[in-house]
């Protein structure tokens, strides 16, 4: 019921990326759990639900992914980014 993957992509190339993603899409179509840990956002981009940033072992940003473009946030690497600059500000 949980897929749990740890910088999944490392070391695939295209066609690897490719069916791992649809193996995580299947799981995901099946009612079934897809937690990742990764630092290759933009092979995420189009099959994640949501994101939860992570610094230093906190979390500094926790965000639906389909709320992104009615917030202005044009990508993951995006949110990421201001998130951290966020959290810096917080201190």
């Amino acid at each position: 019921d949980l897929l749990l993957l740890d910088e999944p992509f490392n070391g695939l190339d295209r066609t690897g990326i490719y069916n791992l993603k649809g193996i995580m899409k299947d799981f995901k179509e099946n009612n079934k759990i897809v937690i990742i840990s990764s630092h290759s956002f933009r092979e995420l981009e189009d099959i994640i639900d949501e994101v939860i940033a992570l610094e230093d072992g906190k979390i500094i940003g926790l965000e639906d992914v389909s709320l992104f473009h009615q917030k202005g946030i044009n990508s993951l690497e995006e949110y990421v980014e201001m998130m951290k600059g966020r959290d810096k500000n917080d201190k």
